[in-house]
């Protein structure tokens, strides 16, 4: 066999025909064409399955700890401020079923809705906040009654201690508000409500449509 037609029985080494570029679809034959459609596919899901794998299997992102988030927030917010972040961050990863609020949650959230209801349902869409409705539970719960509350009071005693001589500077506002006539039975307590109260100088026989209210300010 001449030497120069030897190199002719060895196939191209892999590397080589890889750097060429392929051939014109006019140039191939029939079967290689449909090779090259079945190569196609294979590859288009062989794609589309991996997108799928990294749905169904994300990389798992390393978890930190509430309390390591807690200490570093720490040092940079004040008590207020550190509470409310925390409790986004604990409320982010629950579902609208399993959120559980504290006291300290609701009071924040409370003292926002008596502000302004409007900007609180705002803000209830962008933040994680209780239900107005879950507001309402908790101040159908506290037992309140027509005179001078004695959970209010001992609430104020304990907020006076910690303020400053110039925070403890207040005016003592006196008003009336009315309120609609109407009459209710109340079951914890056993008694119709709706008629004019004077707390410990008894009730009359009228129904109330004034409410004489005070505030320090």
């Amino acid at each position: 066999m001449p030497i120069s037609s030897v190199h002719f029985i060895f196939e191209e080494p892999i590397h080589t025909q890889k750097s060429r570029s392929a051939k014109p679809v006019r140039e191939l034959t029939p079967k290689k064409i449909a090779l090259r459609k079945k190569l196609y596919s294979a590859r288009q899901q062989l794609y589309r399955l991996k997108k799928i794998s990294e749905k169904l299997h994300p990389a798992e992102k390393p978890k930190v700890s509430l309390q390591k988030i807690n200490e570093i927030l720490s040092e940079h917010l004040k008590d207020r401020t550190l509470d409310f972040v925390m409790t986004q961050v604990r409320m982010a990863s629950k579902s609208n079923y399993g959120l559980r609020w504290s006291c300290t949650d609701k009071n924040l959230a409370l003292s926002l809705y008596h502000a302004s209801p409007k900007i609180y349902i705002l803000f209830s869409k962008l933040f994680c906040l209780p239900s107005v409705s879950t507001l309402r539970k908790g101040m159908l719960s506290l037992d309140l009654k027509p005179g001078f509350s004695p959970t209010i009071l001992q609430a104020l005693k304990v907020k006076v201690k910690s303020m400053t001589p110039d925070e403890k500077r207040c005016a003592l506002v006196f008003d009336e508000m009315s309120i609609k006539e109407a009459v209710c039975y109340d079951p914890k307590h056993d008694v119709v409500r709706g008629f004019e109260d004077y707390a410990h100088l008894g009730r009359s026989r009228y129904i109330a449509n004034l409410a004489c209210i005070f505030m320090a300010r």
